[in-house]
């Protein structure tokens, strides 16, 4: 489930402690507004596919959706490059190119 790391600075004092927290997804429902995209992460059940248990959830602006988008790409490519190619998931629209998609995106 859920891993909670803490980080403490060396002399103690001075920044805050950050704590943070890390859980497996494999579901993540976008939206947005004017102003925001909010991304909600949860882990969907084997046993119960319709039940999904919401684990985090993330606000940010338009702009730095923009940077998250390119840094997934970027380091989805870094992956494959080194590992090798990243099946889609069942149901995903398996034509999909992401090279595609971003050079198309460039051009228009």
């Amino acid at each position: 489930m859920a891993e909670e790391r803490e980080q403490k600075n060396d002399k103690g004092k001075g920044k805050p402690k950050v704590v943070s927290s890390r859980a497996y997804v494999n579901f993540a429902l976008i939206r947005h507004t004017g102003e925001q995209f909010v991304i909600d992460f949860g882990e969907r059940h084997f046993e119960d596919p319709n039940r999904i248990q919401m684990l985090a959830g993330v606000k940010m602006s338009p702009e730095h959706a923009k940077a998250l988008l390119k840094a997934l790409y970027e380091n989805i490519k870094k992956y494959e490059n080194k590992i090798g190619k990243i099946p889609w998931p069942p149901g995903a629209p398996g034509d999909t190119d992401l090279d595609w998609f971003f050079e198309k995106g460039k051009r228009g």
